[in-house]
């Protein structure tokens, strides 16, 4: 398993060349939200816009770089991404606070656990909440179901 923060920034690497591809620049969801379902990069030029390189075009990650079998292509619409700042929402609306980082597997693309800030105050006094029970990611935010088992650390 990675964390979102390790993953973000890896250079790529073209594996039948050798060459350098982009950046990771996020993760990209399926319809439903909640796994990953490819990559989002972000090309060496100025001019060039994200890539999506699809999970099973994902040949490994490792600490310091990930290797892909090609380049991707441009997303037809704008992906579902999984990113830092997210406001995570509950079931009933109300606010729980801000993605700050996630727990991905990505052997299988399922996301294990989201962790959210609830502020600096609530960090301070008791930390960060890891939420292992979400529903998906929404255009206003993750909508997330608070269960007795989400622990605060």
């Amino acid at each position: 398993m990675k964390r979102l923060d390790q993953l973000v920034g890896l250079p790529l690497i073209l594996r039948a060349s050798g060459r350098r591809a982009g950046t990771l620049a996020g993760i990209s969801l399926d319809e439903s939200g909640c796994r990953v379902n490819g990559l989002l990069a972000e090309g060496l030029g100025v001019t060039e816009r994200k890539r999506f390189v699809p999970l099973h075009q994902v040949y490994l990650i490792g600490e310091v770089s990930a290797i892909i079998e090609s380049k991707g292509k441009k997303p037809l619409q704008k992906p579902r991404t999984l990113e830092a700042g997210q406001r995570v929402l509950a079931t009933d609306g109300k606010r729980i606070g801000m993605l700050t980082n996630a727990l991905i597997d990505l052997e299988t693309g399922s996301i294990a656990a989201l962790e959210v800030s609830g502020g600096w105050w609530d960090d301070w006094r008791s930390g960060r909440t890891w939420i292992r029970h979400f529903q998906a990611a929404e255009a206003d935010g993750i909508v997330a179901s608070l269960l007795p088992d989400d622990s605060g650390t």
